[in-house]
């Protein structure tokens, strides 16, 4: 029987998403599930991340986060109540605690008892009082677990959250098959997959839309691996749900350097997240059907590309997105399955060809209204609190990330997403 590892922190609102669907997808596909708790404090400071990594998020993605752990939690039908008020508890007695316990089954319905309490009813389980509390009320003695907290639980979890960083971890969830790996509750469908089961997607035929579906607005930039995954799937997407995609391009390096953020966040990232991202991008890449090579001159440049873009879509030109979308989904195939340069000319000029646009077109790429309108698009995206791409924007909601496709999808099927105000 294989068996699934799981890595995980109570601090984490994902992990405990994760976790209300770890046991039923172990079950569907007949694998074992163990559970290793770990500090997400030490293994953030074994590959050098920020400790609270709350404290170093843009407020529109502090925003946009808090919303998508909302999303998911609607979409899974469990219970999940964000932010919480007065921030997270100290984790490490619970985390101590789930492996004074000496079976599986023990573990679990600690492991439940003690989420619902820090997520649903916001209980302070670094309380050891209240920690003996919620773990009573789950069947277990919890007294008599928390004063078994001794240096044995204390090595345990040293020796999990150790292990989770030297097998390549830096967040949590993180799941573990053998020697690879799966992080985020964003990747239980691939895990389920990787293990020969056949997983819906979250609200998969649950929505049906009355009317017409209302446009996508999507935001974009050739220079990013994300957006190129998600422009080979979004037309598709939409038109099965007569939907009609609107291309936004933008300068994403404009966009950083406004929000004053790394013009190239990849070169910021853990050596271990950065080895997850190149890996998990190809494994994206196949499973979508998209053809891939990580570019080789990255960070890409792509302020011509960009530039054509906008000089192909002239504001309130609306039949113009099907130019755009041809245009964009040439580029992004050169540069992100052909290893192309988008800064050359001659590479520009064949994309130019291939898509039925005449060689004066490339001459947009230095004209001055097309630079100013990159300007104005890009400030525009700032100001509608865009961060990043890909984002979709449907019907004044956005949506960030490829792996995201899927709220798209629930969304121009009639979902209402539970966000804040």
């Amino acid at each position: 029987m294989v068996t699934v590892e799981f890595f995980f922190d109570y601090t984490c609102p994902y992990a405990y998403l994760a976790s209300t669907q770890i046991e039923a997808l172990c079950a569907r596909v007949g694998a074992e599930l163990v559970l290793r708790p770990m500090l997400l404090g030490g293994l953030f400071r074994a590959v050098g991340t920020a400790n609270n990594l709350n404290a170093t998020l843009l407020p529109q993605k502090a925003r946009v986060l808090l919303n998508d752990q909302r999303r998911w939690a609607s979409l899974w039908e469990v219970d999940l109540a964000v932010p919480r008020p007065g921030g997270y508890a100290r984790s490490v007695e619970a985390l101590r605690a789930t492996l004074v316990l000496q079976t599986e089954a023990d573990r679990r319905r600690a492991m439940h008892a003690i989420y619902r309490a820090h997520w649903v009813d916001h209980r302070d389980i670094g309380e050891l009082s209240v920690l003996a509390n919620v773990l009573d009320g789950c069947g277990l003695d919890g007294a008599a677990v928390v004063a078994g907290i001794d240096d044995t639980a204390k090595r345990l979890l040293r020796e999990n959250t150790d292990e989770a960083a030297a097998r390549g971890a830096f967040g949590a969830p993180t799941m573990f098959v053998g020697s690879e790996m799966f992080y985020g509750q964003d990747r239980l469908g691939m895990l389920e997959r990787a293990l020969g089961g056949s997983p819906r997607e979250p609200g998969e035929g649950r929505y049906v839309r009355e009317g017409a579906a209302p446009d996508v607005s999507f935001y974009y930039d050739v220079s990013s691996p994300f957006a190129y995954l998600a422009g080979t799937q979004i037309e598709g997407l939409a038109r099965a749900r007569g939907a009609r995609v609107l291309w936004r391009p933008i300068f994403l390096g404009g966009l950083f350097k406004s929000l004053e953020g790394p013009t190239a966040p990849f070169a910021t990232f853990s050596a271990n997240k950065q080895r997850f991202v190149t890996e998990d991008l190809t494994r994206c890449a196949l499973a979508l059907g998209a053809p891939y090579r990580w570019n080789t001159s990255f960070p890409v440049r792509s302020l011509k590309a960009q530039r054509i873009a906008v000089g192909l879509c002239p504001e309130g030109d609306q039949g113009s997105f099907a130019r755009v979308s041809a245009w964009a989904q040439r580029v992004f195939r050169a540069v992100w399955a052909e290893d192309q340069d988008p800064e050359d000319d001659a590479v520009l000029a064949r994309c130019l060809a291939d898509v039925g646009e005449a060689p004066e077109v490339l001459a947009l790429a230095t004209d001055p209204a097309c630079k100013q309108g990159l300007i104005v698009r890009t400030q525009e995206a700032m100001d509608a609190q865009i961060f990043g791409v890909p984002t979709f924007v449907i019907e004044g909601k956005a949506v960030w990330g490829q792996d995201r496709l899927s709220h798209v999808a629930r969304m121009l099927e009639g979902w209402a997403p539970p966000d804040m105000n």
